[in-house]
Formats: C-alpha cells, structure tokens, sequence
C-alpha cells in the first residue's frame, strides 16, 4: 500500500507540474501568436466558420476518409463536454474565485485558433494504413513529415504522456459518474463503475467507425440537455446574472475573497486555475482532438480544421 501512496504522490507531483505555469504560459503565448499571424481569424471569420461546419451538419464529406466531419467532431468534442466543463469548472470558481470564469472565457476564445492549427496540420500530414485502410494523422505525423526525424523523440514524449493520460481519463470519468449517481439515488459506485466498463469495451472493441457512430448519437443529445440544463439555471436565476457578471471581472482583476463558497485567491490564483480548466475542458494543444479528426473525409485540411 505504501508503494502505491508514493506513486499517487508522485502522479500528482507530475500533474501539478504538468498544470503549472510553464505549460499555462506556453499554451497561451502560442494561442497569441497564433491568433495575431492569422489576423484573429477566429473572429474575423466566425459567420464563415459556422456556415461550413453546421451550415453543412449533414454533408457526408467530399474527400478521403473514414468517417464524416460532423462524425469526426462529435467523436473529438465527446472528451470535452462533461467533466472537463462541470467538475472542473466547480473546483476553479471554488479555488480560483468568479474571477477564474473570465480567464476561462480568454483562453477558450484564443484556444480556438490552437485547436484549428493543429487539426488543420493533422490532416495536412496524415497518412493511410495500408493494411486497414484507416487514416491516422496528429502530433507524431506532423512531427516526422513537418520538423524531420531528428525531432522524433518530441513525438515518443508526447505518445508516452498521452498513453499515460489516456489510461487515468476513464477513471476520472467513471469515479465522477459513480459519485453523482450514488449522491442522486445511492446507488453503489461498483455497480456504476463495472457498468461503465461494460459499455466502454463494447464501444470501443468496434473500432473507430463504432466510437464515431456511438459518439454521433450520444454527443448532439447530451449537448443539448447540457445547453438546456444551464438554460433553465440562468432562468431560475435570472435576477442573479447581473451580479454574477460584476463578480467575474472585479475578481479576475483584483482577486476574490473567501467568502460566499469560495476559497479566497489572488489575481494570480484566479488566471492560473482559469487557465488550466479552460485547456483542459477544450483540450486545445493537447493533440488529443487531431488524433479523430485526421479520419474525417474532407478534401482539404482547413476544412476539417474549422470543425476543430
């Protein structure tokens, strides 16, 4: 047992390291340059992105692929909504103050030109297995054809740290579910984690077309009864909002006391824990989402990427 209490240590060690500043300021200073080389084309061309994306939901592609776009970013958004929006957020506003909803709002809108970037490069520099047809395309594939072999070991970290957070993810899912159905109808959290696992093997022993079909059904659904679930909470709340927005951006300048549920932060506080929950719930830089979305048949990068 005690073997195990200094691994837990040491992984949470490697997380607070890994959600620290050096990964908060690399990320954001990249989402800076990016969007400033780019001329905020996040923004510019907002009315253009959303023509081609959800304008065209039922479009079934127009180049090689595997699965459809639509398909495509159901799959990559399914890690997104969910825990990574409600946990995560929670324990920021708690530890971080209201403040931290302001810095998760900054990120997110430049994160938009980091999550294009990277599936626009994923299917700029994918590849087709010749065995089983599928493409594959990401980090590791835009590392070897865009940078060269001698920037390979960049691609054999990042398959390291993603297998390793590829393992825990579930788990962090599974414990959430379990502890939100055991506090609504106390039902044991055993029997929510085995049934979890059940479902998971069935999904994922069919292959990627299975997660694509199965996220392709389940994500639209739970995006709208997340949508309306926040919906009808602002509503109840409607008098409230007023208030709630003064105290996003009084204390994502000068910092929140601990009061009201809060913890009690620092400015500084507020920018870090709202940093590391807005990549985190929209996983942008992370490289997850090119990893889906190099499968999609599109007959042009950016297209894919402004799905992204």
């Amino acid at each position: 047992m005690e073997f195990f209490g200094l691994i837990a240590k040491g992984m949470m060690a490697y997380a607070d390291f890994v959600w620290g500043w050096p990964l908060l300021i690399g990320t954001s200073f990249v989402a800076v340059f990016l969007s400033a080389r780019l001329g905020f084309f996040q923004f510019a061309y907002f009315g253009h992105v959303m023509k081609n994306t959800f304008g065209k939901i039922f479009d079934k592609g127009s180049g090689e692929g595997n699965i459809n776009p639509f398909k495509a970013a159901c799959t990559a958004l399914a890690s997104t909504l969910g825990v990574g929006n409600i946990a995560g957020v929670s324990v920021a506003i708690a530890t971080g103050g209201p403040g931290a909803v302001f810095w998760m709002w900054f990120i997110a809108m430049l994160g938009l030109i980091v999550k294009f970037s990277e599936v626009t490069l994923g299917l700029a520099y994918r590849e087709k297995d010749p065995v089983s047809g599928v493409w594959h395309g990401g980090f590791p594939w835009y590392v070897k054809h865009g940078l060269g072999d001698n920037w390979r070991w960049l691609s054999v970290i990042w398959a390291v740290t993603m297998a390793a957070g590829m393992m825990f993810a579930p788990s962090i899912q599974a414990a959430e579910i379990s502890n939100a159905i055991n506090t609504a109808f106390a039902v044991n959290p055993y029997i929510v984690g085995i049934t979890v696992a059940v479902l998971m093997a069935a999904v994922l022993l069919g292959g990627l077309k299975s997660v694509s079909n199965f996220a392709n059904l389940v994500v639209p659904f739970m995006a709208i009864i997340y949508i309306i679930g926040a919906l009808f909470v602002i509503i109840v709340n409607i008098d409230m909002i007023p208030h709630a927005f003064a105290l996003i951006f009084k204390d994502a300048f000068t910092g929140a006391a601990a009061e009201g549920g809060f913890a009690g932060g620092t400015v500084m506080l507020a920018v870090r824990w709202g940093l590391a929950r807005g990549i985190y719930s929209n996983e942008a830089g992370t490289g997850t989402a090119p990893l889906v979305h190099s499968s999609s048949s599109v007959n042009h990068p950016v297209k894919q990427g402004l799905w992204g």
